[in-house]
Formats: structure tokens, sequence, C-alpha cells
């Protein structure tokens, strides 16, 4: 799976819209400016949200899109624009496995096989 990055390569986490504390698109800041016209935080009320907590930068969902299409559409044409894009790889996360309840197996208290220390 390909994520994107902030300019400064950490990856973005997809947020949704669980988390709305007055976020503005980093875009609107950027050549081009954001793509779903967001210029205030006021404005980002149900909007998907992509984050780099360590640099405070978000993307909208339209924002992040876009720049995953460029950067893959940059890696059809020349394999070395893929190393310089704004976008990783990551492998996929380790499956926990679910008792009946839906619960991570094992004693209470006790580590879960395949869980990773946050």
């Amino acid at each position: 799976a390909c994520v994107g990055a902030c300019p400064w390569g950490h990856g973005l986490v997809a947020l949704g819209v669980c988390q709305n504390d007055g976020w503005c698109c980093s875009a609107s800041s950027e050549a081009g400016g954001c793509l779903t016209g967001i210029t205030k935080p006021s404005q980002t009320s149900a909007i998907p949200r992509f984050r780099c907590s360590r640099c405070n930068y978000d993307l909208c969902q339209k924002c992040y899109v876009a720049r995953a299409v460029q950067m893959l559409k940059g890696s059809e044409t020349s394999p070395a624009s893929a190393s310089s894009a704004s976008f990783i790889a990551i492998p996929e996360p380790d499956v926990v496995s679910l008792g009946a309840w839906g619960m991570p197996s094992g004693p209470v208290g006790s580590p879960v096989a395949g869980a990773r220390d946050a």
C-alpha cells in the first residue's frame, strides 16, 4: 500500500473525520492551493483528514488523492521519479487474533501475540 508523506518525508496517517479540531489543509498555503477550497479551519467539518502530527501537516482527501495519482503517473513514466515522490511504501499491519467477542485473545492484562507497542 502507498501512503502520502509530509514535505519532510514522514508518513501521513488517515484520521477520517474523527479528529476535527480546527485543522486546515496545508495545501492551502502551497502552490495551487487546496483542491477542496479550504482556506481556514472552520471549513474542514466532515472533510477526511490525512495528518503528520510530528510536523503539524494536514491534507484533505482531495489533495491527498491528487498527490497519490500524480505520484503514480510519474512512476509509470520514469522509475526515478517514484523515488523522489512524497509517497512511501509500508508493509501491511500485523493482524491480531480476535476471540469470540471480537476482543484480542489471551488472559486479561497479558500481551497479545502479534500486537505492536504504540
